[in-house]
């Protein structure tokens, strides 16, 4: 039987031929309540200690409707070791919580929504997480392709105009979200002597065809804020 809305129809007659009629109205619902939730503010945490945490919820259900919603705020998907609560509205937001956050932590949102024909749903969120510290550049960019490649081996460049480059850099919290390439006259110097260049953020290479060719004499690869060594142009 579709969802929606049927009459149900009951019909007596007695034995001299007269006829009572009841009605009554039913929905059909097969489909649990779909919902979404999360730690209401952003994704990422960027400072640790004392803070606040609330759950976040919204949920549906175009059958019988949303009566009530059970939300748990846990370090584990599914947990409520942080806090537990139970709404009333398909959408809203519990309490805040008072937590204390450190590099690293994740905390989950597990909400379970009840519809009017008693079916149930659980969706647990993606984590909050926090994350405080910058990503870890693992040693210097190197000249090539290999970023494994020894730092000595090779600091010249002798093409002016595309610049092949190779880096590590590691997140293990957040993960890398991008990276961006310029060069400047020294690594001490403001003065930039490219425009940065953005490459893919899982990139660990890249051959930078420069706009404007680079004339003899030193200059510094620098990423984001971290101003990486010299290499020098020959």
């Amino acid at each position: 039987m579709p969802q929606g809305h049927v009459f149900l129809l009951v019909r007596a007659v007695d034995r001299a031929g007269w006829a009572a009629t009841l009605t009554r109205n039913i929905t059909i619902d097969t489909v649990p309540p779909n919902c979404t939730a999360r730690i209401a503010g952003e994704q990422y945490r960027t400072v640790q200690g004392a803070s606040a945490v609330a759950a976040q919820w919204n949920c549906t259900d175009r059958g019988s409707g949303v009566v009530s919603v059970a939300w748990a705020i846990g370090t584990s998907p599914g947990g409520d070791d942080i806090a537990s609560g139970v709404g009333l509205a398909s959408a809203g937001e519990g309490a805040p919580i008072a937590v204390q956050l450190v590099h690293g932590q994740k905390l989950f949102v597990t909400v379970t929504a009840t519809d009017g024909g008693g079916l149930t749903s659980t969706h647990v969120s993606a984590p909050m997480v926090v994350d405080d510290r910058a990503p870890l550049a693992l040693g210097a960019p190197r000249l090539g392709t290999d970023p494994l490649a020894s730092l000595y081996r090779n600091r010249y460049a002798t093409n002016a105009t595309h610049l092949a480059l190779a880096w590590r850099f590691v997140d293990p919290i957040s993960g890398v979200a991008s990276v961006r390439l310029s060069l400047v006259a020294n690594a001490t110097s403001d003065v930039v002597l490219q425009a940065a260049a953005a490459v893919p953020a899982a990139a660990d290479h890249y051959t930078w065809a420069l706009p404007i060719p680079l004339s003899d004499g030193a200059a510094s690869v620098s990423y984001t804020h971290l101003t990486l060594p010299t290499i020098l142009l020959v």
